[in-house]
């Protein structure tokens, strides 16, 4: 007997986060691929944000909640120190089966969300770049790795 579930095939879901990087005109970022992406699938020319700091807006994201209720004001604290049995949308999807890979900068620099994401790691090369340094912990700085990987692949 199978243990695979019957009925239609669930999607394939990607969530980009794309901040801070001038999507709305500003000329210093070089991003053809991103910019590409970016007309291709939903782009929000009015969204406002929660709070106006990327690292609590990104927790409510992650989260659902507001800044007053996670307690994530600044970019050194951690929603977990509040609240610990929190459900991210990244654990929401793991509890449903899918595969939850986190690459860059999700929640913020030295703070990273580990039940958020599923064991197998992230993108080609990532596994080993990960396990020679002993796992990806708070306080490393994962963006960061995408050089190692293309001097390694």
């Amino acid at each position: 007997m199978s243990s695979r579930p019957t009925g239609p095939p669930r999607p394939n879901v990607l969530l980009l986060i794309v901040d801070d990087l001038g999507m709305s005109g500003m000329q210093s970022a070089s991003m053809p691929n991103v910019h590409s992406l970016a007309r291709r699938g939903a782009f929000f020319h009015d969204a406002h944000a929660q709070m106006p700091n990327c690292a609590p807006s990104r927790v409510t994201l992650m989260l659902g909640l507001r800044p007053d209720t996670h307690r994530a004001y600044g970019l050194a604290d951690h929603f977990r120190d509040t609240l610990p049995a929190a459900t991210t949308l990244p654990q929401r999807f793991k509890q449903a089966g899918y595969l939850a890979l986190s690459y860059g900068k999700v929640y913020h620099q030295l703070l990273d969300d580990e039940p958020s994401w599923s064991n197998e790691r992230q993108l080609r090369g990532i596994d080993q770049l990960n396990a020679s340094r002993g796992g990806r912990r708070r306080g490393q700085r994962p963006w960061r790795e995408w050089r190692y990987n293309q001097a390694t692949s």
